[in-house]
């Protein structure tokens, strides 16, 4: 400052004249305390103009307030990625899982499968048990483009141990061509399973609203429970029972067998299998990252 008349503060106010000694207190607060709200306002300005990334949308609960017990003792994690109409069963869902099954849930209204994809992509390490897809009723009418997006999805998840797709209401005619392109992809990944709702739906018409695809209150439960159903009998444990790693391992020590060659010493299948298990899920996600990159 000095006493050439230029601009000071004091108390917050912009006051023209010469500078005064006696008003250095309340200068130099006036001073900060407009430096503080200038930057508390270019802050939030700041965060009100960038755009919402796809991991701040996965919170913990991820939809407010959802999320089972991120129970004591839970041992498996089903995490579900969809629009409105797996939103509007959100609560539903999580209260009829067993439980052992922590429940997360992320959907939002009018969400194409784009952006649902976007979402798995940024939080793909944390996908580790069980994905349910509940996406392509916003963007199946242009089936192509529709496809596209479905296929590079599930290409990303070809390392998560199961994947479920649920059906789309057939309730116009681009969706029967959606639930096929499903169908056919799903076809192509051992670990992508379909969760059948469009028979459910359509036998019993007092599940979904009068446009036939959004659900009434009956609607919500009856889509928690074909979701339950789908992945609580398929979904085995990471790791915890070796499924096709031990089909394997059985298989090739028959073959030698069947073909006379010594039983080789050291483990056993089964304890080949134990000792295993645990990393394949690791090198599965892995070889994923890499096929991505190169």
């Amino acid at each position: 400052m000095t006493n050439n008349g230029d601009w000071w503060w004091a108390d917050d106010v912009v006051t023209p004249g010469p500078y005064r000694p006696n008003d250095s207190v309340g200068c130099l607060a006036g001073r900060w305390d407009t430096v503080l709200r200038t930057f508390l306002a270019m802050v939030l300005l700041a965060t009100a103009l960038s755009p919402v990334s796809p991991d701040s949308l996965f919170l913990p609960a991820f939809s407010p307030g959802l999320s089972s017990a991120s129970a004591q003792g839970a041992t498996r994690s089903l995490i579900v990625v969809g629009d409105s109409i797996v939103l509007s069963a959100s609560e539903e869902l999580v209260a009829s899982a067993p439980a052992d099954w922590t429940v997360q849930i992320n959907a939002e209204v009018s969400r194409p499968t784009n952006v649902g994809h976007d979402v798995v992509r940024a939080n793909l390490a944390a996908i580790t048990d069980t994905l349910v897809i509940g996406l392509g009723a916003n963007d199946a009418a242009s089936p192509d483009v529709f496809q596209r997006r479905a296929s590079a999805l599930l290409a990303d998840v070809a390392a998560v141990p199961h994947v479920f797709w649920i059906e789309v209401a057939e309730v116009r005619d681009y969706y029967p061509v959606a639930n096929a392109a499903i169908r056919e992809l799903a076809a192509a990944y051992p670990n992508v399973s379909i969760v059948p709702w469009t028979a459910l739906a359509t036998a019993n018409p007092g599940l979904t609203a009068a446009d036939g695809l959004h659900l009434t209150g009956p609607g919500q439960q009856a889509l928690a429970d074909a979701i339950l159903t789908a992945v609580i009998p398929t979904a085995a444990p990471p790791g915890g029972s070796a499924g096709g790693l031990l089909a394997e391992i059985e298989t090739a020590t028959q073959d030698a067998s069947s073909a006379g060659a010594a039983e080789p010493a050291g483990l056993s299948p089964a304890q080949l299998v134990l000792v295993l298990a645990p990393f394949r899920s690791t090198v599965d996600r892995l070889r994923a990252t890499i096929a991505g990159r190169f």
